[in-house]
């Protein structure tokens, strides 16, 4: 019992801290957006934003880096046929043939 409530806890503030560094993220870009700067090397906003731009992305938003491409999802389609054509799952059975015994 003890135990889960740990891992319970563990988990739950791993949670919070992840979503904190998310909230954070992005409040940052979007007061920070439109900021000027003569030098991107050398201001502390355009540091602080790239950071923040990689912990997004290596936490798993799905905002790629500006060097790389969205990957294209997967294309699937449903194939259609008859009933009569689909393979059949189980054997017959006198369940399944509604054979009636009678004795």
């Amino acid at each position: 019992m003890q135990r889960h409530f740990v891992q319970r806890t563990i988990a739950l503030l791993t949670a919070l801290i992840l979503a904190f560094c998310l909230v954070f993220s992005s409040a940052y870009f979007g007061v920070n957006a439109d900021h000027e700067c003569l030098s991107p090397e050398d201001c502390p906003i355009c540091t602080e934003m790239s950071l923040c731009n990689e912990l997004t992305h290596a936490l798993g938003s799905a905002a790629p880096k500006q060097e790389e491409e969205r990957p294209q999802a997967p294309v699937f389609s449903v194939e259609l046929r008859p009933a009569a054509a689909a393979p059949r799952r189980f054997a017959a059975t006198p369940v399944s043939l509604k054979v009636k015994i009678t004795s």
